[in-house]
């Protein structure tokens, strides 16, 4: 399948977003619809919903101020009205530390305009870091932790 142009496109207007911690623009790009969701770094780094998303962004983006997304080269692909993409990238912050990670995304066109559902960021860590295959206790939300009936969580 041919990579996406638009959705690489867009994929570097995200990473430009966040190196400038443009909250408006995440506003603007996040879907409004039901069942959208963010996963961060940390293990209570778990946002459903639009508002709960932005308001997580608008945070991250005041207690890191700005700084530099280097990119591997993101693969983006889409069939349809639903599109995604993966890279490797680092974070660099203006003290110069470097902050390596990987990001995926699920974007769905609504109205012509592709809206990220799904984003998902984590730091790469070695198998024998996590042993059994199964996430170490406290690794997941509360709710995660006492039932898997909703794997999105209260919204």
């Amino acid at each position: 399948m041919p990579q996406s142009t638009e959705l690489r496109d867009l994929t570097s207007r995200v990473y430009q977003a966040l190196a400038r911690g443009d909250q408006a623009f995440f506003d603007r790009h996040v879907s409004r619809r039901d069942h959208v969701l963010a996963i961060g770094t940390d293990p209570g780094d778990w946002w459903a919903g639009h508002s709960a998303i932005t308001r997580a962004f608008k945070h991250q983006f005041e207690e890191l101020g700005e700084f530099e997304v280097v990119t591997s080269s993101p693969g983006a692909y889409s069939n349809g009205d639903v599109g995604w993409m993966a890279d490797r990238v680092t974070f660099r912050l203006l003290d110069g530390t470097d902050v390596a990670a990987r990001l995926t995304a699920v974007f769905h066109k609504e109205d012509g305009e592709w809206k990220i559902v799904q984003w998902h960021s984590s730091p790469g860590v070695t198998g024998d870091s996590v042993e059994g295959g199964s996430a170490p206790e406290g690794a997941l939300p509360p709710e995660q932790e006492k039932s898997d009936s909703d794997p999105w969580g209260p919204v």
